[in-house]
């Protein structure tokens, strides 16, 4: 490991575009030389929020500051001015009220944002995430003016019409970080949308999609839902590609018994049950592989909501009972909710099948 070269070291850990507090934790437990360039670059890590506002038609962009805050330039030029090797964009904000606690504003100028600090931040491997709080029309301009941004690691998209649906394709071909995306509000149930949602699923490992239905009861109703086209383009990513880790959430499209008419592959078992929690009764859909690999449908009966999950088998821990295979993840006791919400102690009755999905 003492042979490892430093540039390389520092290669790897700019790659993974930590926090500071990820560096530090490298720090107490990787060995030498590892040890050493993360304690150097989490020292020298600057992570920082971004506001963009359009308060009564004027352009501003505001960066968090404060007494807990490491990094605090007070202008544009400041900012432009740091190496930017060390920097990284941990979130982008739009909204339509100034930011006037903790954030100073760094440029009020439209040309400023767009000729200056877009190409900036294009320039910084980051992971950021893209959160819209204002208006539609607001968010339209700064669609396009972030159209271009190579950046983005996970996106809340309101539809704002054909915008949104180009933003998502640029960034769906652009940013090779583009892992998470949510829909805000109603977004069409269109062969257009699922055409994006299926080549978001398909365009990288490990993807996560949710859509956040409208309130409106009448805009739930005729708005995108997760279809079965989409589920099975988050099957195949599983199946096919051995994806490590999939999530699909949004309102139901298919019906269970929609999904339990599919064909099974030769190779899987396929188990089904009901159970009762916290957020009312679901049925449950999920095939196993041998390995312990899993890929799950979860039909929450009281919100017409569906859930799917695909974990490879790292994240898996196979087991057979009663003639059938049961995945159980190995931090469902004590793991966060994103990992084990999706698992439940129940016993399961299985059945197999020796035809192909399609």
């Amino acid at each position: 490991m003492d042979t490892v070269p430093i540039r390389f070291c520092e290669d790897v850990f700019n790659t993974l575009q930590w926090y500071e507090c990820n560096f530090r934790a490298a720090a107490r437990e990787l060995p030498e030389p590892w040890k050493a360039v993360a304690k150097r670059l989490g020292a020298k890590r600057r992570t920082f929020k971004i506001a963009f506002c359009m308060a009564h038609g004027k352009w501003s962009c505001w960066m968090e500051g404060g007494p807990l805050v490491s990094f605090e330039p007070q202008s544009l030029e400041e900012l432009l001015a740091v190496n930017r090797r060390y920097l990284g964009c941990s979130e982008i904000v739009v909204s339509e009220e100034e930011y006037l606690m903790m954030y100073n504003k760094i440029c009020s100028r439209k040309e400023d944002i767009t000729d200056r600090l877009i190409p900036f931040l294009n320039t910084i491997p980051q992971n950021t995430n893209l959160r819209f709080c204002c208006s539609k029309e607001t968010t339209q301009a700064y669609l396009e003016i972030f159209r271009n941004l190579r950046i983005f690691y996970y996106i809340d998209l309101p539809y704002c019409g054909r915008e949104s649906e180009d933003f998502l394709a640029v960034q769906i071909t652009n940013s090779p970080r583009f892992k998470a995306c949510r829909f805000l509000g109603p977004w069409p149930n269109t062969e257009t949308v699922e055409k994006l949602v299926i080549r978001f699923l398909e365009s990288g490992m490990d993807p996560c999609f949710c859509i956040k239905p409208p309130d409106d009861p009448e805009e739930r109703e005729s708005s995108l839902k997760v279809t079965l086209p989409i589920m099975k383009a988050a099957f195949n990513l599983w199946y096919d590609l051995g994806s490590n880790r999939i999530a699909v959430d949004g309102p139901q499209g298919p019906t269970m018994e929609e999904l339990l008419s599919l064909p099974v592959p030769g190779d899987l078992w396929r188990v089904e049950d009901s159970c009762s929690w916290a957020e009312g009764s679901a049925s449950i859909v999920r095939w196993s592989k041998p390995d312990g690999s899993c890929f799950t449908c979860e039909f929450l009966e009281n919100s017409r909501y569906l859930r799917i999950r695909g974990e490879k088998k790292k994240n898996c821990q196979p087991s057979v009972e009663e003639g059938a295979l049961r995945s159980v993840p190995e931090d469902a006791k004590g793991g966060s909710e994103s990992d084990s919400d999706w698992f439940f102690d129940t016993e399961y009755k299985g059945s197999r099948a020796s035809s192909s999905m399609s």
